[in-house]
């Protein structure tokens, strides 16, 4: 289901292909393959794009990828959601995270990425990592691909969350429970297969 920002609802899987809808400057679409993508539409610089949320959500058993306005792409695990600005600021590009979702960032060395979740946040700045927030686990694991990411508790304030925060190296993963952060090499496989169709 993808949420638009005037609250309108669009089932995923009965949409046909094609232009779903238009909004804050931005066309969403819907490939033939099953991605939605997020294209900027020429406006005139007289015109101010005032940011809106989307929110897509996937039921237990569903998988949906997603092309971001900054071409960076998401694929959206089962029993997940995923809300994220129709246009992002010139400061940063956040979204916030509820479940599991695989991230490929495009790189922009000026507006680092921001995902949140209830109990963690995680900045890159262009880089392929997973992310499994599901609040009904203990836990909250962040598996690097390649990059690099930094991975702070959320109840930690921004001011303080340089020297909090904890670097991953690719083939790494986080695992944060209780606001503390345990770091460990492993294969990447069993988490990140989801992605690809794969039972592991």
């Amino acid at each position: 289901t993808l949420t638009l920002a005037d609250g309108r609802k669009i089932n995923l899987d009965m949409a046909t292909d094609g232009k779903l809808a238009e909004e804050s400057g931005i066309k969403i679409t819907k490939t033939a393959d099953g991605q939605i993508i997020y294209q900027l539409v020429p406006t005139p610089k007289t015109v101010n794009i005032e940011a809106s949320y989307n929110t897509i959500e996937t039921p237990k058993g569903g998988q949906y990828k997603i092309v971001l306005p900054d071409s960076s792409r998401v694929w959206l695990n089962a029993a997940s959601s995923l809300k994220y600005p129709t246009n992002f600021s010139a400061e940063n590009r956040t979204v916030e995270l509820k479940g599991e979702a695989y991230f490929e960032v495009s790189p922009d060395k000026q507006r680092p990425f921001l995902v949140k979740s209830d109990r963690q946040l995680t900045r890159v700045l262009g880089t392929q990592f997973n992310i499994s927030a599901y609040e009904e686990e203990e836990t909250v694991k962040t598996t690097l691909v390649e990059g690099a990411v930094s991975v702070v508790p959320s109840s930690i304030s921004s001011s303080g969350a340089s020297h909090l925060s904890t670097v991953l190296k690719p083939g790494e993963q986080s695992t944060m429970l209780n606001g503390k952060t345990s770091v460990a090499k492993v294969d990447l496989a069993p988490y990140i297969s989801w992605k690809k169709g794969v039972f592991y």
